[in-house]
């Protein structure tokens, strides 16, 4: 065929159905569920973005409040105590009223986690690496 020859599709049945029909159905019904995995991982990665790039405002507790978040629930005097040693994240306003700022005291919380053995024996041995430690 010559290279500026007209392309000329000629029609194709089987069983009376056009193989044109055919092929794009089969095609559809394989390309669908990867069209929908990708619409959801854009949907996941665009709802990141959004939590992401908004203006978040700070929670604040008054000690009820954080008394009720904290996961042991201690009475008011407990939060006074950890409080007058410095153990926990506070911020005095007018006056004589506590406040605590939700994410400090989440910080807070998870910075009491115990380390597991295996993270105790990565650390230690991770160390023996950087400090040329004998074995």
């Amino acid at each position: 065929m010559p290279p500026n020859a007209p392309f000329i599709i000629t029609p194709l049945f089987l069983n009376g159905v056009l193989m044109s029909d055919l092929f794009f159905n089969e095609l559809k019904k394989a390309l669908n569920p990867l069209f929908d995995e990708q619409l959801e991982r854009f949907k996941v990665l665009l709802h990141q973005q959004d939590g992401q790039s908004a203006i978040k405002t700070p929670v604040w507790f008054n000690l009820k409040q954080l008394c009720q978040y904290l996961p042991d629930k201690p009475a008011a005097a407990t939060v006074y105590a950890k409080v007058h040693a410095g153990k926990i994240p506070v911020y005095k306003g007018n006056g004589k009223k506590l406040r605590f700022l939700k994410c400090e005291i989440d910080e807070w919380l998870m910075a009491g986690k115990n380390k597991t053995i295996a993270e105790i024996n990565t650390e230690s041995e991770n160390y023996l690496k950087t400090k040329g430690g004998n074995r």
